[in-house]
C-alpha cells in the first residue's frame, strides 16, 4: 500500500512541475523573458539631461508612445536577431563641428503586431496616410525612428529573417510640438550582415560598420573624443558607425 501511494505523490509531484514549467515557459515565450536590464527609463532620463531633450521636443502622444515602448522592451528583444537592435540613439556629426543629436528610435522583436497597431494610431495623430507604407510577405514593423532638427520620422520593416530592412521616411511640419501633417520623402532599403549593415540611399552603398569601438582616425577627424566618453559615462554604448558626405553617424544602445 505503501508503494502504491508512494507512485500516487511521485505522479501528482510530476504533474505538479509539469504544469509549473509549462506556465513559466509561456510567460517566457509571451513576454521575451521580461528583464529589461539594458534599457531603462532612467537611462533615457540622463540622456534627456546631459545629451539631448527628447521630450522637450516632441509631442505628449509621441512621448507616451516612446515610453510605452521602452517599457515593453525585454530579453528577447536583444536576442532575436544577431545584429538588430530595437532601440538607439544616433548622432550625426559634420565636419564642420554640427552635431544633430536629436535622432533616436524604439521598436520591438517580439510584439510586432501591437507595435504595427500603435504605430499607426500615432501616424493617424500626425496626420500621416499609412497607405503609402507596402508591408511585403514575411516583413514585419519592426520600428519607428524620429529626427526632430531634420523634420523626419521613419518607419522600419524587417523581414522573417532578419536579413532585410525597409524604410519609410516621412517630412513633417510642426506646430509647437505637435506634428500637423507629413509626407512620403523617401524609401530606403537595408542589407544586415553580420559585421556590416548596408545602407541603399540615393544611388550609393553606405557600410554601417558594426563595432563597440571607434577608431582613432575618426576620433581625431571629428573631434569627438570628450562627447564620445560623455555617453559612455552615461550608459550608452557605440553599436554601429558609418561616414559618408563628410559626415560621421553614430549609433548607441
Amino acid at each position: 500500500m505503501k508503494n502504491i501511494y508512494k507512485k500516487v505523490l511521485n505522479i501528482i509531484l510530476f504533474i505538479v512541475i509539469y504544469i509549473v514549467f509549462r506556465y513559466l515557459f509561456s510567460i517566457y515565450y509571451r513576454e521575451g523573458y521580461k528583464v529589461n536590464d539594458f534599457l531603462s527609463v532612467n537611462d533615457i532620463d540622463k540622456y534627456y539631461k546631459n545629451i539631448y531633450d527628447i521630450k522637450s521636443n516632441i509631442s505628449s502622444y509621441e512621448y507616451e508612445f516612446y515610453i510605452k515602448w521602452v517599457n515593453k522592451l525585454c530579453h528577447m528583444d536583444t536576442t532575436a536577431y544577431k545584429k538588430i537592435s530595437p532601440y538607439m540613439m544616433s548622432w550625426i556629426i559634420n565636419k564642420n563641428g554640427d552635431i544633430n543629436y536629436s535622432r533616436f528610435a524604439i521598436g520591438t522583436l517580439t510584439k510586432n503586431e501591437d507595435f504595427m497597431i500603435d504605430c499607426k494610431e500615432l501616424l493617424d495623430k500626425m496626420n500621416i496616410n499609412t497607405s503609402d507604407i507596402n508591408v511585403p510577405y514575411y516583413y514585419k514593423w519592426y520600428g519607428f525612428a524620429w529626427d526632430i532638427e531634420n523634420k523626419l520620422i521613419k518607419i522600419y520593416l524587417l523581414n522573417k529573417q532578419g536579413t532585410k530592412i525597409i524604410c519609410y521616411e516621412y517630412k513633417v511640419e510642426r506646430i509647437n510640438k505637435n506634428i500637423s501633417s507629413g509626407k512620403i520623402f523617401k524609401i530606403k532599403r537595408y542589407e544586415v550582415f553580420d559585421s556590416v549593415t548596408i545602407m541603399h540611399k540615393n544611388g550609393t552603398d553606405v557600410h554601417q560598420i558594426n563595432s563597440s569601438s571607434l577608431p582613432d582616425h575618426l576620433i581625431k577627424k571629428y573631434n569627438i573624443g570628450d562627447k564620445f566618453k560623455e555617453m559612455k559615462n552615461n550608459s550608452w554604448d557605440l553599436d554601429t558607425y558609418s561616414e559618408y558626405e563628410d559626415k560621421l553617424t553614430l549609433y548607441f544602445e
